[in-house]
Order: structure tokens, then sequence, then C-alpha cells
């Protein structure tokens, strides 16, 4: 029996948990290294560890309904939204700067963005939208220090264009004033234009289910 069908039969027998593990005893031999990860991360097997193929998307995890793990490299960050149940964070639709998906590591910051604006001013006390938690998986960010400043729109379109022109997969602004309510509070902020890279986990603090 092939290592796929000996998967496929334990899907019926196995919870996700016991799958990985499964699936990571079968996949040791095969993936340099994936030893040494599986006992740093005590069970925890994320994309990076079994090269794409237990994630949630990936051609084992999309096929045996696993849910989303952790990402080995992956950054954590938030996208506040005022419109409700978006699950479909596409570039193309962007209404901050265009073409492109940004990103807080600061949960605070990014709940600011779920509160309906007008002229940069929010209008309601209570918030519209949702609060989105994702793994961001870029690799070669363009990163720069923001020194306190605020993320006015049109130096990072500028800077976004930059990023993409020099061929860079994210645009990583450190330091920097994202906030609506003139609180000042500082984060990083992430670009993304690759929707690929974006892999949402949480909507309002709940886990979301895996596509099937």
């Amino acid at each position: 029996m092939d290592r796929i069908s000996k998967l496929e039969r334990a899907k019926k027998r196995l919870s996700p948990a016991e799958i990985r593990t499964l699936f990571a005893d079968l996949a040791e031999p095969f993936v340099p290294g994936l030893g040494a990860v599986r006992e740093g991360m005590a069970g925890n097997y994320g994309t990076a560890a079994v090269s794409g193929l237990l994630d949630v998307g990936g051609p084992i995890g999309k096929g045996i309904g696993l849910a989303a793990a952790p990402l080995i490299g992956a950054v954590k960050a938030y996208h506040g939204t005022p419109m409700r149940g978006l699950l479909d964070l596409n570039p193309r639709k962007a209404m901050e700067v265009r073409d492109s998906v940004w990103f807080s590591d600061n949960p605070n910051v990014a709940d600011q963005y779920r509160y309906p604006r007008e002229y940069g001013e929010i209008l309601y006390d209570e918030p519209a939208g949702d609060l989105l938690t994702a793994n961001l998986l870029f690799k070669n960010p363009m990163t720069v220090d923001m020194s306190g400043d605020v993320g006015e729109a049109i130096r990072l379109g500028k800077l976004l264009n930059e990023a993409k022109t020099k061929g860079f997969d994210a645009l990583v602004l450190k330091n920097v004033d994202d906030t609506i309510d003139s609180s000042k509070e500082l984060g990083t902020s992430f670009a993304i234009w690759n929707p690929e890279l974006i892999q949402l986990i949480e909507r309002n603090n709940k886990k979301i289910k895996a596509k099937k």
C-alpha cells in the first residue's frame, strides 16, 4: 500500500492531530530536517516542515480535510474591514491603497479599520465589520523603518510601487503610525499584493473553517 493510500484510509479513523503525526512518520525519511522540526515543534507540523503537503490547501491536507495549522516562518497579522463576512481579500478590490491588502501586527491598530469612516474620521461608536487574523507567507519583503511617521496614502503608494518594481513579494513598514483615532500607537504594517500569500485563520477571534 502506498503512503497516500495509508493516509486516506486513516482519515476515517483518526483525528486531524493523529493524521498529522502519521503523515510526519511517513514523510520523515523524505523531508530533510523534519525529525528535528518535529522535536522542536512538539508535533505541530507547519507547511514549511513538510514541503506544503500538510497545509490545508496542499495536495494532501486539502484532500483529507485538515484544519489550518500554524505555519513555520509565517507572520501572524491582523486586518480590519468595515465589511462584515468578507473572507476574500482580493488586492484588486482594495479600498485603502490600490492593488494591495494591508495588515498590522498590532490588533489595536487593525481593529480601528472595522469602523465606517468619512474623510478619515470614524462615523459610529460601534464597528460595522470584522477583525481578520491571517498568516502572511511572504519570503522576500522590502522593509522600511518609518520612525514613527504616519502611514500617509501617497507615500505608501510610492513605496508599494518601488517594492513591486524591485521584485519584492511584500512591503513591511516598521514603527509606523497607522492609527485612525490619532492615538499614535505604533506597529508594523504589511502590504501584500499576491492573494496566495494570505492565509486567513480567524474572524473576530474565532477560527475560520477550512474549505473542503
